[in-house]
């Protein structure tokens, strides 16, 4: 391949992906508005003040663009996991909660879509069950007393961050990030111990 036709290669990358850019910036500014059911492709495209073509030629529909919004997060939640297991960071998640409360307050419109809108059960569901399984595959069965408790603890666990999280986001918490990771990592610490 010649030398310009490398550059054209990459300038039509990069404007892909700032089309892209600007289609998830657009939606999820509608979305911090209004309900998920209620946004069209039209919409999207004027608020990002592009064609709908240009829509299309990236996403088949508005759920192909939310399910890549959603598996960002949850590819971003199994680096962060996948990161404190190899740090073992599981006997105190403390730098584990604070990271995942950093992305959450640096990514807060975004997130607060994903986590907080009345129709994200599903995805919630995602979360938790993502946490669930990636921290199960990592737990020493010789080293448990109880395997099928430490599963269930760690359900009540996802379970409940989850929902402190999607509160917090709602503004329904008078605590800030750091905070609710102490608390978090406190009620982690008492229950993990009845499972050694």
């Amino acid at each position: 391949m010649c030398k310009e036709s490398v550059r054209n290669v990459k300038r039509q990358y990069r404007n892909a992906e700032r089309s892209r850019r600007m289609i998830r910036r657009a939606y999820v500014e509608l979305l911090e508005t209004r309900d998920r059911a209620s946004v069209t492709v039209v919409d999207i495209a004027e608020r990002a003040d592009l064609s709908r073509n240009t829509f299309y030629a990236h996403y088949h529909d508005i759920d192909e663009l939310t399910e890549e919004i959603q598996d960002d997060f949850l590819l971003r939640l199994r680096a962060y996991l996948d990161e404190a297991m190899e740090e073992e960071q599981f006997d105190d998640p403390l730098p584990l909660l604070n990271r995942i409360g950093e992305f959450i307050e640096t990514n807060r419109a975004v997130n607060t879509v994903l986590i907080a809108q009345s129709d994200s059960s599903a995805f919630l569901d995602k979360l938790k069950n993502e946490f669930v399984a990636r921290t199960m595959v990592n737990v020493d069965e010789t080293l448990v007393a109880d395997i099928e408790g430490t599963r269930r603890f760690l359900c009540f666990l996802a379970e409940g961050a989850v929902g402190m999280y999607r509160r917090y986001l709602m503004g329904e918490l008078d605590v800030d990030m750091s905070e609710l990771s102490r608390q978090l990592r406190d009620i982690y610490m008492a229950g993990i111990k009845l499972y050694q």
